[in-house]
C-alpha cells in the first residue's frame, strides 16, 4: 500500500552586517547547494551594497536531516546549521548574527512542509482521485491535493477546483 508523508523541511536564516556574500564572494542572489546537511543557503537577489542583509544559511528537506534538525530546539538548530555552513564559507559562525528558524514538521496541524508520495505510482493513481473527489460538501483543499506537491501554486490550483466543486453542488440544490 502507497503512502503520503510530509516532510519536515527546516529553514535557518541569520542577519548579516556586512552582506559578506557580496563582498567576499561577488554573490548577488542565487543558491549555494551542498552535499552537507544543510542542503542549501541561499543569498538575497535584492537590496545590493546596503549595509546589512540576511541570509538563508539552512534550508533543509531531506527526510533523515530535516528530522534531525525538527528534534532540535531552535538555539540548536540556528547553532547546528551555522556550524555546518562552515564547510561552505569558513568563518561563517562569525559573519552572521541573530537567527530565526522554521521546522515544519513542529508547527501545530502542519505534520510538515509538504505532502510527498512514496514512490509508489500505483499507489498515486489508486488513492489521490477518491481524496480530491471529496465527498458531499466536505472537499479537501491545498498543495497536498494537487501533483504540484510543496508549491503555492498547487494549492491555489486546488482551492480553485474545491470552490467549483462547492458551487457547483450549491447550484445543484438550488436548481
Amino acid at each position: 500500500a502507497g503512502t503520503s508523508v510530509y516532510i519536515p523541511a527546516v529553514k535557518v536564516a541569520y542577519e548579516a552586517s556586512p552582506r559578506w556574500w557580496e563582498l567576499n564572494h561577488q554573490i548577488y542572489g542565487g543558491i549555494s547547494w551542498t552535499s552537507r546537511e544543510i542542503t542549501q543557503i541561499w543569498y538575497p537577489s535584492h537590496a545590493f551594497h546596503t549595509r546589512s542583509g540576511a541570509v538563508v544559511g539552512a534550508y533543509i528537506w531531506d527526510h533523515k536531516a530535516g528530522s534531525k534538525y525538527s528534534a532540535m530546539t531552535p538555539d540548536q538548530r540556528i547553532s547546528a546549521a551555522a556550524a555546518d555552513a562552515e564547510a561552505v564559507h569558513p568563518g561563517f559562525s562569525k559573519m552572521v548574527g541573530k537567527g530565526v528558524t522554521v521546522a515544519w514538521a513542529n508547527v501545530p496541524f502542519s505534520m510538515g512542509a509538504w505532502a510527498e508520495w512514496d514512490d509508489d505510482k500505483a499507489a498515486r493513481r489508486d488513492h489521490y482521485p477518491v481524496l480530491v473527489a471529496g465527498e458531499g460538501p466536505v472537499q479537501f483543499a491545498g498543495e497536498h491535493m494537487s501533483y504540484i506537491n510543496g508549491w503555492q501554486e498547487g494549492a491555489v490550483r486546488s482551492a480553485h477546483i474545491a470552490v467549483q466543486r462547492i458551487a457547483e453542488a450549491v447550484r445543484v440544490r438550488r436548481a
